[in-house]
């Protein structure tokens, strides 16, 4: 998995508190691990909804 080596997503996973390969079961399993906030702040445009799009997609997985 490519995008794993971008330091960027990783810094995200960090700050957040989050691992990828675990499975997040219940709604406490999240509330134990999830330190932090996201806002997501792009520009109105459709690339700003396409980077919206790919990082609420990439979360949610």
């Amino acid at each position: 998995m490519e995008f794993l080596e971008n330091i960027e997503i990783n810094h995200l996973l960090k700050i957040v508190g989050l691992q990828y390969n675990k499975k997040y079961l219940s709604e406490e399993d999240l509330k134990a691990e999830i330190t932090a906030f996201i806002m997501i702040m792009t520009d109105q445009d459709q690339d700003g909804s396409h980077i919206k799009g790919l990082l609420i997609n990439f979360i949610h997985r």
